[in-house]
């Protein structure tokens, strides 16, 4: 049958704007087909700016067990930088060879954000049911999977500000405006 599973490849806790990736497996334990038309569609949690959301161009490759082989994935990935839409149509996941699973591995760049400089986790999940192919009869994974990202709190930046004369008179000597910006030191 078809399997899916969520990791991370690169840090579980992330700064806002760091990156890391998200790696999404599918599998295929079938000894007498390859799984065909194997699709998914769904979106990374949260709500931009406080969001994950795709940093980078995604990779997709599947490996043959029988060869074994890896190679570019077969279909349509689609995982468009600065969005948070994550579909797959038309792919090809090899079948079981050599008591190895055939599998595709996608990965995807991926960056949160915090407005308000506080800790925020976000989980992706891929629901039950929510990859589907045929092997020629209909497939679909089995069981929730999901990972999370957690991002790390940060010390917002503070704002003062001065004026070198406590008085403005209209039409009199000019006042000085001096803004300071405090940045705390964030790695």
């Amino acid at each position: 049958g078809l399997g899916a599973s969520v990791t991370l490849v690169g840090a579980t806790d992330i700064y806002p704007g760091e990156t890391t990736q998200l790696q999404i497996t599918l599998s295929n334990n079938n000894t007498t087909a390859a799984i065909t038309n194997v699709a998914f569609a769904n979106t990374l949690p949260g709500v931009w700016p406080n969001a994950l959301r795709i940093a980078g161009a995604a990779t997709y490759t599947c490996t043959d067990p029988a060869g074994p082989t890896t190679s570019a994935g077969v279909g349509v990935l689609t995982a468009t930088p600065g969005t948070q839409n994550i579909s797959l149509t038309g792919g090809v996941i090899p079948m079981r060879a050599a008591g190895t699973d055939g599998t595709c591995v996608i990965r995807i760049p991926v960056t949160a954000g915090s407005s308000s400089g506080s800790s925020v986790t976000y989980t992706y999940t891929v629901a039950s049911n929510a990859v589907t192919g045929t092997d020629p009869g209909a497939q679909t994974n089995v069981g929730n999977v999901s990972q999370t990202v957690n991002v790390k709190p940060v010390a917002l930046p503070t704002l003062n500000k001065n004026f070198s004369n406590s008085t403005a008179v209209l039409g009199g000597a000019p006042v000085t405006l001096t803004i300071t910006l405090n940045n705390p030191t964030n790695p």
